[in-house]
């Protein structure tokens, strides 16, 4: 046998074992990432490698129950109070969907004890701002004492030079700062009630105080929402930003009410930052519609979310009665609350509720979450994911529980069961559904980058 032959003969076996190999990952673990599994290896964080690869084992069998398995991300609330009204923040809307609270560190503590040797990142974010939580720079420097990579996102308006200075010796790995204008009025469109100086001010602290301390920490991101009336930046928002101090820059296209008139006046008419199909009709006219309490009639009972079994709670049904101001308001509220009759008495007799994929040969999405993450919010209490706005909607509490409880109860094995059906074609979305995995319509849209925190190349 010739040499070339040779070479080829062992180019071939060696293919052929790789494309072996290949096929075994896509089999066992489908949804892991060689990057992550490298990155792990590297750093030398074993424990948390051995703990991502089973729950990718898990995840990919579609268990229901997670055998020694820890979430490897963490999306953490350490305050829902907020200074800003962001209209469609249920917290700046406020909406009233969840008791507001203060993290205790104690609990926090116990918890990084608990699940920080497996959790690979996390984000200090959701329905507040997390500064107003004295000590956050302690909780960041306990979580980084697990190895944990860490991301904090903040409107950065009010912050004294002294938490500024603790924010850098913590060893936050991010700083996410959230600046969707260029200008004050374009900023406070959505920002309401925020200062552009101010956040500006801040943010030059900030450049500052990790130069005098020589440190390359926390990586900022200068995050810009693009809406129909800041559009116009776009182009502008890299050059202003890094001019600033910024590393990076995201701009993102935002989550809006599907309702025609919010996306008439608030999505933007580029494609790019579109995430939803573009109303019908003329172009509105006049101030754009702020979802909140001051906003009355059909629309306020649209704003509020609920559900057919839930109305029928007294607290949701002294919800809904008090937002009637007309006699339209009140045939609204007969009919929603004469479905959830009719559906209590006669399941089955209720049409309409299931969605099905969009447009023929979309692929069903895959969730990550009810394996792999959880979002703890500030008194404890555990949602599935980030995007879960109402308390009652949540899991149970990680402070008050027994974590194999939480972890592998009811709630957790059926949006297990759930996503596992859904991505193989056998369930569809119940938006009759008391549960919130199985009633959710964006199954899939939100994916988890555990690179995210790494610098970019």
């Amino acid at each position: 046998m010739s040499e070339r032959a040779e070479r080829a003969g062992r180019a071939g076996r060696s293919e052929g074992f790789e494309g072996f190999l290949r096929d075994v990952r896509r089999r066992v673990l489908p949804h892991a990432e060689l990057s992550v599994v490298e990155r792990l290896w590297r750093e030398r964080l074993y424990r948390k490698l051995a703990n991502y690869l089973w729950v990718q084992f898990l995840m990919g069998r579609g268990a229901t129950r997670m055998w020694g398995g820890h979430p490897y991300w963490l999306t953490l609330d350490p305050s829902n109070f907020c200074q800003l009204h962001c209209p469609f923040c249920p917290t700046g809307a406020n909406k009233g969907t969840r008791n507001k609270a203060m993290m205790d560190f104690d609990h926090f503590k116990k918890f990084m004890d608990r699940v920080g040797p497996y959790v690979i990142r996390m984000e200090l974010m959701n329905w507040g701002e997390s500064l107003f939580n004295r000590r956050l720079p302690d909780m960041i420097a306990e979580a980084k004492r697990h190895g944990i990579s860490l991301e904090l996102h903040e409107n950065f308006n009010h912050v004294s030079e002294e938490t500024v200075e603790k924010l850098v010796r913590s060893g936050l790995d991010v700083i996410s700062i959230s600046v969707d204008g260029l200008t004050q009025e374009t900023y406070e469109r959505y920002r309401v009630g925020g200062r552009l100086e101010s956040v500006l001010a801040n943010l030059e602290t900030l450049v500052r105080k990790r130069h005098e301390l020589a440190s390359p920490t926390p990586r900022i991101i200068w995050q810009f929402l693009v809406f129909r009336h800041n559009e116009h930046e776009v182009d502008r928002v890299e050059e202003f930003a890094r001019a600033r101090g910024a590393d990076d820059v995201r701009i993102k296209p935002p989550y809006l009410p599907t309702d025609e008139p919010f996306l008439a006046a608030w999505m933007p008419r580029d494609p790019r930052f579109q995430l939803y199909p573009v109303p019908p009709g003329p172009e509105p006219e006049g101030p754009a519609p702020m979802p909140n309490k001051g906003v009355r009639s059909s629309q306020a009972l649209r704003v509020r979310r609920f559900r057919p079994t839930q109305i029928l709670r007294s607290a949701y049904l002294r919800d809904l009665l008090a937002m009637i101001d007309s006699p339209a308001d009140a045939a609204r509220a007969a009919g929603m609350v004469g479905r959830a009759l009719v559906q209590w008495i006669r399941p089955e007799s209720v049409e309409g509720h299931a969605l099905i994929r969009a447009r023929p040969g979309d692929t069903p999405g895959f969730c990550e979450w009810p394996w792999a993450g959880m979002t703890i919010n500030p008194e404890g209490s555990v949602s599935p994911c980030c995007a879960i706005e109402d308390q009652a909607d949540d899991f149970g509490n990680v402070f008050a529980e027994r974590w194999s409880a939480l972890w592998n109860g009811r709630s957790y094995r059926t949006a297990r069961r759930h996503v596992r059906r859904f991505s193989r074609g056998k369930a569809t979305i119940r938006t009759d559904s008391d549960h919130p995995c199985v009633r959710c319509t964006v199954i899939g849209n939100i994916r988890f980058d555990l690179n995210a925190t790494r610098p970019s190349a």
